[in-house]
């Protein structure tokens, strides 16, 4: 049973990650996926009830502090578990000459007798670094064969 559910579209998108990646590249690469994961960022500088929100390829924002505000106290009482049924990342125009990456979700709680999967994972900027690079390294790889696969199909037709 769903007991709440926000809407909202993700913090922070413009920003480079602690090692340096660039979320919206993250999010670019992300285009098409309909997973991520609903990260408490326990070690977060600016706000103590910050989530962060991830997809294969890494972090890619986080959710307004509003939000994280009010579902912090519930999360770090273990009451309550997240899914993230809904995840859009799209480009989006912000005057004539700008489109930046952002992302539309959707997080609803579920009480933990609803027997759902827990989605939440406790999360530190330290311990993710290492994935994040493990995903833009998987990403790079698929696009160097990409380009490869065109040269050749390119040089075929060229010189057939």
């Amino acid at each position: 049973m769903v007991e709440n559910r926000y809407r909202f579209n993700l913090v922070g998108i413009t920003y480079d990650n602690d090692d340096g990646t660039s979320r919206q590249r993250i999010l670019e690469l992300s285009a098409g996926e309909k997973t991520a994961h609903l990260l408490r960022d326990t070690e977060n500088e600016y706000d103590s009830n910050a989530f962060a929100i991830a997809t294969s390829f890494g972090l890619i924002g986080y959710l307004p502090a509003g939000i994280a505000a009010e579902i912090a106290p519930a999360v770090d009482a273990g009451n309550d578990r997240f899914v993230i049924p809904y995840l859009v990342i799209e480009q989006f125009q912000t005057n004539e000459e700008t489109w930046l990456w952002g992302a539309d979700v959707i997080i609803e709680t579920r009480s933990l007798n609803t027997g759902q999967t827990e989605y939440l994972q406790n999360w530190s900027p330290t311990e993710q670094t290492e994935n994040i690079k493990t995903g833009n390294q998987n990403a790079q790889a698929v696009l160097t064969i990409v380009t490869m696969i065109i040269a050749v199909i390119v040089s075929l037709i060229l010189f057939w």
